[in-house]
């Protein structure tokens, strides 16, 4: 992906990054089944822990409703940011499998 006119603004010239996208793909069916401080510790743990992933393969997070965007390659670039967005993904991934329920 091309940064935007916002990034070439910001950064001064264009750069090639990956963004990835994850998000709590049950949350309408959490927040129903538990009480608002619940689901607050819940969303906030699962953001966290996310966002940690994200950044141990040099992302930079952004938090969006019941999830994260990372980018990798920028402010900093990075060569291999492709190669670390799909690090990212993929040690998230044991963490947050299919049906987890912490």
């Amino acid at each position: 992906m091309r940064c935007s006119r916002r990034c070439f603004e910001r950064y001064g010239r264009v750069k090639q990054v990956t963004l990835l996208f994850a998000d709590v793909v049950p949350s309408m069916d959490i927040a129903a089944a538990v009480d608002i401080e619940r689901l607050r510790e819940i969303m906030t743990a699962l953001v966290e822990r996310s966002s940690m992933v994200a950044r141990q393969y040099s992302g930079t997070v952004e938090y969006h409703g019941d999830g994260i965007m990372a980018i990798f390659g920028a402010p900093t670039a990075l060569e291999d940011h492709a190669f670390r967005a799909c690090g990212a993904a993929t040690a998230g991934r044991p963490e947050f499998g299919p049906g987890d329920r912490r």
